[in-house]
């Protein structure tokens, strides 16, 4: 399982009504490091998020009381804003996940899922929380100093995205695409990189299908989010919340000799290179 070194050690909250998962996910956090707390009901975690900070809460969605996992997106919104939410569902619809993910849970796991992908989403998510902290205190320093020179900055301009939903290239019909190392077998449902042969989901396949018949195209995360999930109504922020966790891990599954072909373009998407 993989483990990851925080100072202090993060404070996480787990909000479940079935004992079995709580008292699981307890032992696995408690293990990798964190300080763990629980909570049985909505009620319990509102209450605990009330008197207490914490810099991660994993929630179910459908509880046993009156107090939605929705419900405590949208409080969470007023006491815990920079809370990171981990949602998870055993009853996953397009619509849940994005109501969740625009209620501003960090990602959407549908059960059953693993301890370690459960692990490993929230060191994402506590890494991401740690980046958006940053650049708050930045902000608010470079607002100071503006004030002080009674100065404004001028607004930072937008970069617009290559490939958008509304331009998605048309699919190369073949079933067999090498880029660089990656050879996928669309025929046999098969991925090799380096000569090795690759285990991926479902959806780290989709994303890859499209990506190598497109290589060094930069796809905007809503394009991608359409491939991969058939949601065409999201907006960039809901789709990259959506795929940062299938995109992190179709990364590290390609990367050979310490290197990556799945590339991040800075405001702007997703590109497969062939070196």
């Amino acid at each position: 399982m993989t483990n990851q070194s925080f100072s202090p050690a993060p404070h996480i909250l787990i909000v479940d009504d079935e004992r079995t998962t709580r008292l699981a996910l307890t032992e696995v956090f408690g293990q990798s490091g964190f300080q763990t707390n629980s909570a049985a009901t909505g009620q319990e975690a509102l209450q605990k998020l009330q008197n207490q900070a914490f810099d991660a809460v994993i929630l179910d969605m459908h509880l046993s009381d009156a107090v939605t996992g929705l419900d405590i997106l949208g409080v969470a919104q007023e006491i815990a804003p920079d809370t990171a939410f981990i949602v998870l569902t055993g009853y996953a619809t397009t619509e849940s996940a994005i109501m969740a993910l625009r209620s501003g849970a960090y990602d959407y796991l549908q059960k059953p899922v693993s301890l370690q992908l459960i692990i490993e989403t929230a060191q994402l998510a506590l890494a991401k929380r740690a980046e958006r902290l940053r650049e708050k205190d930045a902000m608010r320093l470079l607002r100071q100093a503006f004030t002080t020179l009674s100065d404004e900055a001028p607004p930072a301009p937008k970069l617009k995205p290559e490939i958008n939903r509304r331009d998605v290239p048309t699919a190369v019909v073949t079933s067999l695409y090498t880029v660089g190392d990656i050879t996928l077998d669309d025929q046999r449902q098969r991925v090799t990189c380096a000569h090795q042969e690759l285990t991926l989901t479902p959806i780290e396949y989709k994303l890859l299908h499209y990506l190598v018949q497109h290589p060094h195209v930069v796809f905007s995360y809503t394009a991608l989010a359409e491939i991969s999930h058939e949601m065409p109504d999201l907006d960039e922020s809901e789709a990259r919340a959506l795929l940062r966790t299938h995109i992190y891990r179709l990364r590290r599954k390609l990367e050979h000799k310490k290197k990556t072909p799945l590339q991040t373009v800075r405001g702007r998407g997703v590109v497969l290179q062939d070196e």
